[in-house]
């Protein structure tokens, strides 16, 4: 099976100029502050600790988005729409 990740990157026609995995799930763009998530099911019960890493990265000026792994395979459109305009600062 395709994960999520390789679905949502497979979609950007020119990754932004030093994007790249940090962890699993977890997309940097460094140039543009901006952290992607992607959680499986296991992060409906670790949201308090992604509220808390959320906080941590926003404290370092990084906005972090959110998406769970079945809306990239279920309406990647809607998700790649939500990264285009984080990266635009809509």
């Amino acid at each position: 099976m395709v994960s999520a990740a390789a679905e949502a990157v497979g979609r950007l026609s020119v990754p932004p100029p030093g994007a790249h995995w940090a962890l699993r799930g977890r997309l940097l763009l460094p140039a543009a502050k901006l952290i992607i998530e992607l959680d499986g099911g296991q992060h409906a019960e670790r949201q308090a600790a992604d509220a808390r890493r959320t906080a941590w990265f926003d404290e370092r000026g990084y906005r972090v988005v959110r998406f769970w792994n079945n809306e990239v395979f279920e309406n990647i459109g809607a998700v790649m729409g939500e990264i285009e305009k984080a990266l635009n600062g809509i």
